[in-house]
This record gives C-alpha cells, sequence and structure tokens, in this order.
C-alpha cells in the first residue's frame, strides 16, 4: 500500500508536481539515479550521494535546472547552506540507505529554518538500525514543521495523526512543511 520504489506510483512524483510552481531550489540527499523528478524542473537542484558512482549517473541523465550542484562525499547541510550562500531551499528530500534521515536533518543545525518542506523515507532500515520515526518527527516539530502526511500510491498525501506515531517500518515516504509563524 505504502511503497513502491517508482516514484511515478508511488506519490512522489504526484505530490513534487503540485509543489514545484512553488519551488525555485530544492535539495536531494540520497535517492535515485535513473528517476530523479528534481533533474525535470527548472530551478536550482543541489544533489548530494555518498556514491561517486550513483552520481556521474545521475549527472548523465538529461537535465532541466537551470543550475545543478551534483556532492559526492558527506558535508554537514548547515556548513553547505553557508559555504554556498544559500538563502530558502522550497524542499528537501532526504532518502538514505542507512536510516540517517535524522542525522541529515540534524546535520542543518542553526540553518535548517531555511527549508521549507521535507520529504524522508522510512521503513525497514529504521528497524535494523534501531532508530524510530517517533524521533524524526519530534525533531521536525520542535524545528516548526508540521501536516505530516505519507506518499503513496493513491493521488493525495495522506494526512498522519500525531502525536500517536506507531512504528510500522513499512516503507513509506513522509512530507511535512513549515508551519506559518
Amino acid at each position: 500500500m505504502f511503497y513502491e520504489a517508482d516514484p511515478v506510483t508511488n506519490g512522489e512524483l504526484s505530490y513534487f508536481l503540485s509543489i514545484m510552481d512553488e519551488c525555485k531550489t530544492v535539495m536531494e540527499v540520497g535517492g535515485r539515479t535513473s528517476t530523479t523528478i528534481f533533474t525535470r524542473f527548472p530551478g536550482l537542484g543541489h544533489y548530494f550521494d555518498s556514491n561517486t558512482e550513483r552520481m556521474q549517473i545521475l549527472q548523465a541523465l538529461p537535465n532541466s535546472n537551470y543550475q545543478a550542484v551534483f556532492n559526492t562525499g558527506e558535508c554537514r547541510g548547515e556548513d553547505y547552506i553557508m559555504e554556498q550562500n544559500i538563502d530558502y531551499i522550497d524542499f528537501l528530500k532526504i532518502q538514505t540507505r542507512n536510516a540517517s534521515e535524522l542525522t541529515v536533518l540534524q546535520g542543518f543545525g542553526e540553518e535548517l529554518w531555511r527549508v521549507q518542506r521535507v520529504q524522508f523515507a522510512y521503513g525497514q532500515p529504521y528497524k535494523a538500525a534501531g532508530k524510530t520515526l517517533a524521533k524524526v518527527i519530534h525533531f521536525l516539530q520542535s524545528e516548526g514543521f508540521g501536516d505530516f502526511a505519507l506518499l503513496s500510491k493513491f493521488s493525495k498525501p495522506i494526512p498522519m495523526f500525531l502525536p500517536n506515531v506507531r512504528e510500522h517500518y513499512h516503507d513509506c515516504n513522509i512530507i511535512c512543511q513549515r508551519k506559518e509563524p
């Protein structure tokens, strides 16, 4: 029900298309090399993957970004934002292969306020690593994010009922957005 690897059928593409006109800058940490949806939008794309081979494949794909920055290796989001002089990140997608989404988010430090929307992967890797969805959600809530929902095969995101987050470990993508002050 929740997850398929194909962004066309798992809700990722339809969600991004629904917000794309509001996005000027996107950042993708991890993810796919063959089907990234962000290379298809005309804004600024920042791409991260520690696997050099995957990043080379991504760089070779057709790209509609007015500027695309490809990064291998590891860096903290906070440092990268300062080095690149980034004012605003409209959409941050995190899909690590080892359940380190919370570590990535924490790496934005004092600069996380610049991020408006987040999509992150959740599922079996969390169980294997002894990590919890509740910790990620509580962290994001403490940083001003709300409106949590599951992306699915269905056309619209499914709202999550908080604070009763149940660790289901079904592979899925979760979205949230910064609440208005």
